[in-house]
């Protein structure tokens, strides 16, 4: 009887601890990540892609009956994926393609290819994820993750901009490799943390600290082992119990104090990954009542931490800038594409406001600027060491292409919309231009205007019909009447008429003058200035800069 009563009491108990145990939840992550020309050439990964994903949506296919969590799931790593599936797959083939988006069996960022972001203008990093965001309209669905991979350094204000994009998720492995700081990312305080910006937006963010090689947890390809896997299947297996071993909620100083883990990425630098069994029977086999392993879209691991964890630590720091220097290396070609985007943005306005008053306004650009959106997003692709396979002459050759593709839009779009804006001002018998304004507030500067013809001349805004101050220059043997712009309203603009007759004279802000020295010149103690006979500085001779007490002259 005694006998009978303690082995119940010990099923009570075993059942009790059965219950009481949480249950891990484990998610391994299948993907190739992408060395764009690095790896493979443009042509090599177009075919890869298409290939690869063919592949996996038969997978898909093949393993739609399975239960939830052992049907197969593909990650792309970049935008780029989907555009070139649509450039060399038929619309339903892409329709297809789209529809394992929307289902959740394939994920894909907002970001176009893995790239350096520390020295990326903000409006860049923007348009390099426009493609991703006209696939958002066009198909009403949304790409909740971002992702800056491999590189070291993360800057603090990306995480601003993908959340302002629509972004909620992001997950990061580096690698061990061309680093100064890669010792200090093996322990940090935070591996599931908001990563905010000053502004308080913020990405659910998944960085594990990482182990002394690449292809492990806290690198590019987590899932996996070794650079030259012997069992793919036994390395997938493997990860479970480090996943597993990581979750601790019992230590008051865990350095993981939750109950899901994953562990992402597979396809480290190969060009081409394609082993969708291996990751749905490794969730099948390590699946216990103890223990739940999913093949995962990544997007569901960050689901499950929301809904199970409310109060995730938030971090606002800057990692610094390391491999985002690189593109530094081609400064002038680098540069170039700089100083296109800004022009871009006076161009976009220009062309809106044209727009309105013609409606089929650059449509014929439609091409041109669909190659400048997928160039941005492809020029600060983080492979600028360029010594992999493809060879640096390939490397810069495509890194050149990229800039004229952006480049050349730019400047089209740029004269375009000012000639038009221009034919679109009322006819009038005397010169007319107009000053115009790109940004979000008005503002007042000097404008200077190109002239051929006789002066003296009086310069009117003719939205007040004042006169305002005005001088004719020289600059390059180019005659110019100069103006102060005054109140030019945001992304406006004002017209303005010149009229013979000499200005009205304004008060003298400074007068120079100097009986010993000669005309058009004036000298101080520590400076000489020329001066045009139109009014203008010509050239400063000499500056003196005081330092220590002395004069050094520069």
């Amino acid at each position: 009887m005694k006998a009978a009563i303690l082995t119940t009491l010990l099923l009570v108990t075993s059942v009790f601890s059965l219950h009481a145990q949480p249950v891990k939840r484990i998610y391994l992550a299948n993907d190739d990540h992408t060395d764009y020309m690095w790896t493979g050439t443009e042509a090599q990964y177009d075919s890869a892609f298409v290939r690869m994903l063919d592949y996996y949506i038969h997978q898909i296919d093949s393993t739609k009956n399975n239960a939830p969590d052992f049907q197969s799931r593909w990650n792309c790593d970049g935008s780029y994926w989907l555009r070139t599936y649509q450039k060399f797959r038929t619309p339903a083939q892409f329709d297809r393609l789209m529809g394992y988006i929307r289902s959740g069996h394939i994920s894909s960022p907002l970001n176009s290819l893995v790239s350096t972001y520390g020295g990326q203008p903000t409006e860049a990093v923007l348009r390099g994820m426009y493609y991703a965001g006209s696939l958002e309209r066009q198909y009403n669905l949304r790409f909740p993750m971002a992702v800056c991979m491999e590189n070291q350094t993360l800057p603090l204000g990306l995480s601003s901009l993908w959340a302002g994009s629509g972004a909620s998720y992001s997950w990061r492995g580096v690698c061990a490799c061309a680093s100064r700081i890669q010792n200090r990312l093996s322990v940090r305080k935070h591996q599931l943390y908001r990563y905010m910006g000053f502004d308080k937006r913020s990405v659910l963010m998944k960085w594990y600290n990482r182990y002394p090689t690449s292809v492990d947890i806290g690198g590019y390809a987590e899932a996996r082992t070794e650079k030259k896997v012997k069992n793919p299947l036994s390395d997938v297996i493997s990860r479970v119990s480090v996943l597993e071993a990581m979750c601790d909620t019992l230590s008051p100083n865990s350095a993981y104090p939750y109950n899901v883990a994953g562990a992402f990425g597979y396809g480290w630098d190969d060009l081409e990954t394609y082993n969708s069994p291996v990751f749905t029977t490794a969730a099948q086999q390590t699946t216990t009542p103890f223990r739940k392993v999913r093949v995962s879209n990544e997007v569901d691991f960050f689901q499950d931490i929301e809904r199970t964890y409310k109060n995730i630590p938030a971090q606002s720091v800057s990692f610094g800038n390391e491999w985002d220097l690189y593109p530094a290396s081609m400064n002038e070609t680098t540069a170039q594409v700089r100083r296109s985007t800004e022009k871009l943005r006076t161009a976009e306005a220009l062309a809106t406001l044209v727009s309105l008053k013609d409606s089929t306004f650059a449509t014929d650009l439609t091409a041109t600027r669909k190659l400048a959106w997928d160039a941005y997003g492809l020029y600060w692709e983080h492979d600028w060491t360029a010594d992999g396979p493809v060879s640096r002459k390939e490397r810069a050759d495509w890194q050149t292409k990229l800039q004229r593709q952006i480049t050349g839009y730019v400047d089209t779009l740029y004269s375009r919309s000012i000639r038009s804006l221009g034919r679109h001002l009322s006819a009038a018998s005397l010169p007319r231009f107009y000053v115009f304004n790109a940004l979000s507030w008005v503002r007042s500067d000097v404008a200077d205007f190109p002239f051929a013809g006789t002066t003296p001349v009086t310069v009117v805004d003719l939205s007040t019909n004042k006169e305002v101050a005005s001088q004719v220059i020289r600059q390059g043997g180019v005659q110019y009447v100069r103006i102060w712009a005054e109140n030019i309203p945001s992304v406006g603009y004002t017209v303005f008429e010149i009229r013979p007759g000499k200005p009205t004279p304004k008060p003298r802000a400074a007068q120079v003058t100097d009986g010993d020295v000669p005309a058009g010149q004036t000298d101080r103690s520590l400076f000489r200035i020329n001066i045009t006979g139109f009014g203008s500085i010509n050239q400063a001779l000499s500056v003196i800069w005081w330092t220590c007490g002395r004069p050094i002259e520069n």
